[in-house]
């Protein structure tokens, strides 16, 4: 994901995981699992930014997880050097 557009969630390239607790995960929700589904819109790509939204619906593939999660949101990575 270099450049502007939306970029499908499709493993084994992207999918998104969450995972409780961090560092030892006792449940994971992923993207790749069969339902999962995904979004990433990169509105804006420059040497030293990037931004966009996301949105996905995770499915339980670990652990004690349950059901499916729907997550989403917006990011702003770089900028900070």
């Amino acid at each position: 994901m270099t450049a502007g557009g939306t970029y499908v969630l499709s493993g084994p390239t992207r999918t998104m995981i969450v995972a409780s607790p961090p560092g030892t995960p006792t449940a994971a929700w992923s993207s790749d699992a069969t339902g999962g589904s995904g979004t990433v819109e990169i509105t804006s790509a420059t040497a030293g930014r990037i931004m966009g939204t996301f949105t996905a619906t995770l499915i339980a593939v670990f652990g004690n997880a349950t059901g499916s999660m729907t997550v989403s949101g917006s990011f702003n990575l770089g900028g900070y050097f």
